[in-house]
């Protein structure tokens, strides 16, 4: 998530971070979601805070 570097994208609107980010986030959600789907809460919680920062 840090080599995203979100802040860099000041010119993409949401939309276009979604479309980028969603197919990382939801192959994370099914492969670690099977197992260990308590430890995706922290990760999704800091995307989410990089997204309100951005």
């Amino acid at each position: 998530m840090r080599s995203w570097r979100l802040h860099h994208y000041t010119t993409f609107s949401a939309q276009d971070i979604a479309r980028w980010i969603n197919p990382v986030v939801s192959g994370w959600m099914n492969y670690y979601g099977r197992y260990h789907r308590s430890e995706l809460y922290p990760l999704l919680r800091r995307i989410n805070a990089y997204l309100v920062r951005w």
